[in-house]
């Protein structure tokens, strides 16, 4: 059993050792409390947690970024549709005073 964690998630339960996986859930914890390699999976899965919260973080500020983006160009359409309206308004206005 290797005893370096390298960064590799897929890998963490290598870092438990065999004779720990055995028993009860409540024997498993007291067991793994008591084993020195356990707080490198430990450390890993904390590792990972943090990691996956701070990728939550970045999603929702890109997410915000986006609709922000998605908003301003609505309104720009918006604005151009109106700016078109009144310039068919103006010319139907304009056809209809000709006659």
């Amino acid at each position: 059993m290797s005893s370096v964690y390298n960064g590799d998630e897929s890998n963490i339960g290598r870092f438990i050792s065999p004779s720990l996986r055995k028993g009860s859930p409540s024997s498993f914890l007291t067991r793994l409390s008591a084993d020195s390699s356990t707080q490198l999976a430990i450390d890993a899965i904390y590792d990972r947690m943090a990691k996956t919260e701070n990728d939550m973080e970045e999603f929702k500020a890109e997410s915000r970024e986006f609709r922000r983006g998605v908003e301003e160009r609505e309104r720009k359409y918006d604005e151009r549709f109106d700016d078109l309206k009144s310039i068919i308004f103006e010319m139907c206005n304009a056809f209809t005073a000709s006659k």
